[in-house]
């Protein structure tokens, strides 16, 4: 197993294998890709070190009529459209259209680093709850009433 870069004391957890080279990675979400050499005697020598990839993420969640984009130090709330039917050149007409809600910014533009969403349905109104930790910590988000509307 190679030593990680970040945590000298642990191996690698997980490692692929083939003639020429050795892909190794781990909980530290970093990926090596070593050139195997001939000569057992030595370790592999290091080829690349591939980019963290848990660093940079843009991801999309979906829950009932509403999409959460997340976003290095924001997220943002999109209610989804209303179809309305079709017109005359068979193209979709929208009865109301996508509405940003609410943007959300870190604070010290800190990264965001978990989101979680649910929706609550009552009869008149819709709660959106938004938990999302950042590097300052977990803030909970509560948004309330006739949202679609």
């Amino acid at each position: 197993l190679i030593q990680s870069r970040f945590a000298s004391i642990r191996n690698k957890e997980h490692n692929l294998s083939n003639k020429l080279m050795l892909i190794s990675g781990g909980l530290d979400a970093r990926l090596l890709v070593h050139d195997i050499v001939r000569d057992n005697s030595k370790p592999p020598v290091l080829w690349r070190k591939c980019f963290n990839f848990t660093q940079h993420r843009n991801k999309i969640y979906q829950k009932g009529n509403y999409f959460l984009f997340t976003y290095r130090d924001y997220i943002e709330l999109w209610s989804i459209g209303k179809e309305g039917g079709i017109n005359d050149n068979g193209e979709d007409i929208l009865e109301r259209a996508p509405k940003n809600l609410v943007q959300i910014k870190t604070k010290h533009q800190a990264r965001v680093d978990t989101v979680a969403m649910t929706v609550k349905k009552s009869k008149d109104d819709e709660q959106v709850i938004i938990a999302m930790g950042d590097t300052n910590g977990l803030h909970v988000y509560v948004i309330q009433g006739n949202i679609n509307y």
